[in-house]
């Protein structure tokens, strides 16, 4: 890609799209609204914490769960969640977000990224809001269950706007 000077002009378009796409994120363009401001705040949180996960894995394994397990077994594993996050997650949030700023949330595929979103919520939920109210795991698995919760209501509030809105 970058051995012709057209795959670098495409690589640094790529590159000005994403600061471009990044500085919208905040950007309320048809004023405030609850729905988009979660999934705004959502996209750089998932983002942060993959790479974390992705960089330090050790170290955020034991600051969340509150153990880690000897060997590469339980650090693969925790990488593999970091790149979900890193990756998919920050993807689906965004485009939630761009969705819910011209009302078009009640589309299909919104419905349907809406709902992925609130089942990988309600599996996270169910691993780690037992081991928070068990009083263990690490420092920051508060954070972490939190974050999970927000995004279950982002999720549940992108699933319960509908076509008719637009209409009254």
């Amino acid at each position: 890609m970058l051995a012709t000077e057209r795959g670098r002009r495409r690589l640094g378009s790529r590159i000005g799209g994403f600061f471009e796409a990044a500085g919208r994120l905040f950007d309320f363009r048809r004023g405030f609204k609850l729905s988009t401001a979660l999934y705004a705040v959502l996209t750089p949180v998932f983002f942060g914490a993959g790479v974390a996960y992705v960089v330090a894995p050790g170290w955020t394994l034991g600051n969340v769960m509150g153990y880690v397990l000897k060997g590469r077994d339980s650090t693969f594993l925790w990488r593999n969640v970091g790149a979900t996050l890193l990756s998919v997650l920050p993807a689906i949030t965004y485009t939630l977000k761009e969705k819910a700023d011209s009302d078009e949330l009640a589309q299909p595929t919104p419905r349907l990224l809406n709902l992925g979103l609130l089942l990988a919520a309600a599996g996270h939920l169910a691993v780690l809001g037992p081991i928070q109210n068990d009083g263990a795991g690490g420092r920051y698995l508060p954070a972490a269950v939190g974050t999970w919760a927000v995004a279950a209501a982002a999720a549940l509030l992108g699933l319960s706007s509908s076509a008719t809105e637009k209409r009254l």
